[in-house]
């Protein structure tokens, strides 16, 4: 008997994802609250209650982000390769963005950007919106990215230029634009204070949203240019005597 294949729609794939994304940020304050509720009762059950928030190191929420991240590089892989094909000037920006995403999973999942903190908060003072200091080097890097690829978005077609500003928006004002928020708030208020999990909370869901609306729109991108595209999947064929 033939092994049937899932193919699922660009819209169904846009649904499943918006949903776990919604699930994640709805999970989250009230997972993080019970962490610390629960910290003084039993360390264990505390623990596994950290493990679904998305503003905890080596957490789900975390592993998925990082997954995201990763499918996003192998996407802009195969539109790098689409566009080497057909001899599109842009194929090495692709291979660029893909590069780049591959690092960001690598960080999501390693945190090394975290390390960056301490030894900036020492070298520069830095309190308040800088609290978090990574900030610091990260606006000048998002700035160049920015430059980097400002020719190449622009000559993007409307649609999948439209899709990558607001996924980029979302993204990059989570990941960066509420970080200076959490930063102060938890300078100001300490990291178990209802502000701080709320800015924490917003700014994960927003860089996952972010790269959510990302992957959509490269899928949707990849199929303007070579048809109906669909990721199918099929169970491994068995051996039969």
């Amino acid at each position: 008997m033939q092994a049937q294949k899932f193919s699922p729609s660009i819209k169904t794939i846009q649904k499943v994802m918006l949903s776990i994304v919604a699930l994640f940020g709805l999970l989250s304050v009230p997972m993080q609250l019970a962490e610390y509720q629960l910290r003084p009762i039993s360390w264990s059950i505390s623990d596994i209650a950290r493990r679904f928030t998305v503003d905890s190191e080596g957490s789900v929420p975390a592993w998925y982000s990082s997954i995201l991240l990763l499918a996003a590089s192998a996407l802009l892989a195969v539109v790098a390769t689409v566009a080497f094909n057909q001899r599109d000037r842009w194929w090495k920006h692709w291979a660029a963005l893909a590069s780049l995403f591959c690092l960001l999973s690598l960080d999501e999942a390693a945190s090394f950007h975290e390390s960056l903190i301490l030894p900036l908060q020492t070298h520069f003072g830095a309190n308040g919106i800088f609290f978090f200091a990574w900030v610091i080097p990260g606006v000048f890097f998002v700035g160049a990215v920015g430059l980097a690829f400002l020719k190449f978005v622009l000559n993007l077609d409307r649609k999948t230029r439209n899709r990558f500003i607001v996924s980029g928006c979302f993204f990059v004002g989570g990941a960066l634009g509420l970080e200076f928020v959490g930063g102060a708030f938890m300078d100001a208020l300490g990291e178990e204070h209802i502000f701080y999990i709320l800015a924490a909370a917003t700014e994960e869901t927003f860089e996952m949203l972010g790269v959510t609306l990302f992957i959509i729109a490269i899928l949707k991108h990849l199929e303007s240019r070579v048809g109906e595209f669909r990721l199918s999947f099929a169970p491994a064929q068995t051996a039969q005597a």
